[in-house]
């Protein structure tokens, strides 16, 4: 076997194995909200559905309502968990009256009744636990309502699902894990992306594990914005890595100097930019603070 071929093996099998080390470690960890799905205004009346929801969507809504024609009032209840604190951008759209409740706390009235209407809060929250609760009513032919978030002030704003939400308090192991496992993630692929990087070129690369990694990250919690940043300085490092390297190869090519003449004066740039990734991948808001400057 050629090195090359070992390298490209070596990097797969790398790659398989944290994936499948990540999928099992979120199928132990529930995830969704606390979902009660009540006929009329009346809420003190057994609830017609009680479901755990992934989302609050109008989909979901549709799917689990078995009444359209009759009006509904809907609670959802969840715990965000953050593993870093920051400025969060949260969205409620919705046909009838529809309120968000953080930490107890009204964050958005929707008040109706109304057409489609969406309401936005950008607001700052701290690390750690943080309850939600989205309240719906709409008295006939209910549409349905999204409940949508981005992680960074900037950020586009997508439904807010993964393993960011949990169904109930979660214990202290739990909050560690779900606290943990958006960090220990970034490692597992900046990692995974270096070795792929030392046996392919960034153009297959980019179009191979950007599919493949971005629900992951979706899932995760973690901003694509971010990830992105960082994806493509690490895709740039493999560009001057061997034992592919496509600029390394040119500059011997066009130098008319040997491969290992080449690696000596590389080293130390490649040791910085290592190092500049691993500072970014350990401190995101080196990131997430920039961007949103220019973001505005």
């Amino acid at each position: 076997m050629t090195p090359r071929r070992a390298a490209i093996s070596a990097s797969l099998l790398f790659v398989v194995t944290g994936l499948l080390w990540y999928a099992t470690t979120l199928a132990r960890l529930p995830s969704g909200f606390t979902a009660r799905y009540f006929a009329g205004a009346n809420q003190s009346n057994r609830p017609t559905v009680a479901t755990v929801d992934p989302s609050v969507t109008s989909d979901i809504v549709r799917r689990n309502w078995p009444l359209p024609d009759q009006g509904l009032t809907a609670i959802w209840d969840g715990y965000l968990v953050l593993g870093r604190g920051g400025v969060r951008r949260f969205s409620v759209v919705s046909d009838g009256s529809s309120y968000l409740y953080i930490d107890d706390r009204l964050a958005i009235n929707n008040a109706g009744p109304h057409g489609p209407r969406q309401v936005t809060l950008a607001m700052p929250l701290d690390r750690g636990v943080h309850k939600l609760r989205v309240e719906y009513a709409a008295s006939d032919h209910p549409l349905g309502v999204d409940l949508l978030w981005a992680p960074s002030a900037f950020g586009s704003l997508t439904p807010l699902t993964g393993r960011s939400v949990a169904p109930a308090n979660p214990s202290p192991s739990e909050l560690t894990r779900r606290v943990w496992i958006g960090p220990l993630l970034m490692i597992v692929l900046m990692i995974i992306v270096v070795i792929v990087g030392t046996a392919l070129d960034m153009t297959p690369t980019i179009l191979i594990l950007t599919p493949v990694l971005m629900p992951i990250v979706r899932e995760a919690g973690i901003d694509p914005v971010y990830f992105g940043v960082l994806f493509i300085i690490n895709n740039a490092i493999g560009l001057i890595t061997p034992p592919v390297g496509v600029v390394l190869n040119v500059v011997c090519g066009v130098a008319k100097v040997s491969m290992d003449e080449i690696m000596r004066g590389v080293w130390p740039f490649m040791i910085a930019q290592l190092v500049v990734l691993a500072l970014l991948t350990l401190f995101p808001s080196l990131v997430m603070v920039p961007a949103k400057w220019l973001g505005g």
